[in-house]
């Protein structure tokens, strides 16, 4: 779910032309890694709230990956 919502975000990154750098994107992938990590090795339990608040902290993450590759894309092919 938190995902999804993080997804939201790929239209308003469109509209104003902007995209973080591409190693702030990975980086922001960080968090649901270390809650899922943690989860499996059964170090702790969590909670939806966090499951929430990591997935869209990630989603975030995903979505100007894709922005960010779609401005990539778009200028590769420009210089055609």
């Amino acid at each position: 779910m938190g995902i999804l919502l993080g997804f939201i975000a790929i239209p308003f990154l469109l509209f104003f032309q902007f995209a973080l750098p591409l190693w702030v994107s990975i980086c922001l992938q960080v968090p649901m890694v270390v809650d899922g990590y943690t989860q499996l090795k059964k170090w702790r339990m969590s909670t939806n709230l966090l499951r929430v608040a990591t997935g869209l902290i990630s989603g975030f993450g995903l979505a100007n990956i894709v922005v960010y590759g779609s401005f990539l894309l778009v200028h590769i092919v420009k210089q055609l």
